[in-house]
């Protein structure tokens, strides 16, 4: 059933925010933006001949707005690497609508698998990682519209884009993106003790 992730993965991760994180702010802001995006993926708005869910929109613009405070240097890298995870995103909905033959393997799974390992390869910040990852998938869902229109095909006029097959997508690969970036987390601070571990003391017995 779609959506069913997106619901999923957005309350587990207020749960996990709301009573495990330390951090006040922190842990109100990931509330708020998951609280926000659940009641808006219920919110359909129609723009001419396009369909769009509002967390569809929301998500486009903090990801896009996140990206241009960058320096221009990265800016660039980031959408070289955007692009790419879009490019991927756009080619498995092509094999979906116009070559479903050739797909051996689950879209949401092969999809969220490309975009956690593209991202986690290419970008080594964390909130960088986020926001780079949910931009490609933005941007893909768009090309793949754009491509639907040039080609005049039936799917078009029936596709909502920011559907909720493309918040499990997003939903899961966040998961997948803030699990690796708590396990890197863990993998330093346990190599921080191990480094910083204070030699212990030795007691030489002195003779009377």
């Amino acid at each position: 059933m779609e959506g069913f992730w997106f619901f999923w993965v957005m309350w587990l991760i207020i749960i996990g925010f709301f009573f495990f994180d330390n951090n006040k702010k922190r842990s109100e802001k990931w509330v708020f933006l998951c609280l926000l995006l659940i009641i808006c993926s219920t919110i359909v708005i129609p723009v001419w001949n396009i369909t769009l869910r509002l967390s569809f929109i929301i998500l486009g613009c903090l990801c896009f707005y996140h990206i241009g405070k960058l320096k221009w240097s990265d800016k660039i890298y980031c959408y070289v690497v955007l692009t790419f995870i879009s490019g991927m995103y756009l080619l498995v909905q092509y094999f979906i609508y116009f070559e479903p033959v050739w797909l051996y393997v689950s879209p949401r799974t092969m999809t969220c698998f490309i975009a956690l390992i593209t991202t986690i390869i290419f970008i080594k910040n964390h909130i960088k990682r986020i926001t780079i990852m949910i931009a490609g998938l933005f941007q893909g869902e768009l090309l793949f519209s754009l491509m639907l229109w040039e080609r005049s095909h039936i799917y078009f006029y029936s596709v909502i884009l920011g559907d909720y097959l493309f918040m499990d997508i997003f939903s899961i690969s966040l998961l997948g993106i803030i699990s690796w970036n708590g396990l890197e987390l863990a993998v330093n601070l346990f190599r921080n003790r191990i480094t910083y571990q204070p030699a212990p003391t030795s007691h030489k017995k002195l003779n009377a």
